[in-house]
């Protein structure tokens, strides 16, 4: 079972995935790992950026888990930026980008806060893959369990972009804040606060 907790502080993050089965992550897990997980993930940088790949399950992601990911997950994952966080889907199969414990088709229960604070701008964007999802929560597209999914989620920053590209957006993509995804089977507990100094824009049209 691994244990640990992981603080990366730098001047500029930038988690990019590539091609199929290609992951960039930060935090305990991984694609396909099995067992439980247990660490809080602290997180700071001027700007951060987490971009999922072009190849099916190129997924980047701050948090506990990982694409297909077994066993509970415990963990606080705080990601805080002096300038902007941007988040973005891939153009493969679920190629996500999230920050939150979880994962696409992750199984089990997930415990943790999640909080993402940024003195300038927070960007989501849908991806053109299937389940080329952008998240800030715990769990993800179809994630499964027989326990709850807790924690709060809180955002923090000067504008809050949330967009999807119409024309490019894949089959059950998208961007959202908070819990779950699409088709997530569990339950799932916590508050959702979201503020912003400036402006807060929803663009289901991109």
């Amino acid at each position: 079972e691994p244990i640990g907790n992981e603080t990366v502080n730098t001047r500029s993050l930038s988690l990019t995935a590539g091609g199929a089965d290609s992951f960039a992550a930060i935090g305990l897990g991984g694609r396909g790992s099995a067992g439980n997980k247990t660490g809080d993930i602290t997180v700071n940088a001027d700007n951060i950026s987490v971009t999922a790949g072009t190849g099916a399950d190129a997924y980047a992601h701050i948090g506990v888990g990982g694409s297909d990911a077994g066993g509970t997950l415990n963990g606080n994952v705080a990601v805080t930026a002096r300038a902007n966080v941007t988040l973005a889907g891939g153009a493969g199969l679920d190629a996500y980008a999230q920050i939150g414990s979880g994962g696409q088709n992750a199984d089990g229960a997930i415990t943790g806060n999640v909080s993402v604070l940024a003195d300038g701008n927070v960007t989501l964007t849908g991806g053109a893959g299937t389940h080329a999802y952008a998240q800030i929560g715990n769990a993800g597209a179809n994630v499964s369990g027989t326990t709850m999914t807790t924690g709060d989620v809180t955002v923090t920053g000067n504008n809050l972009i949330i967009a999807n590209q119409a024309a490019l957006l894949g089959s059950e993509a998208g961007a959202r804040i908070g819990h779950g995804g699409h088709q997530a089977d569990v339950n799932m507990v916590g508050e959702i606060i979201v503020t912003m100094d400036g402006t807060i824009t929803l663009d289901a049209a991109g």
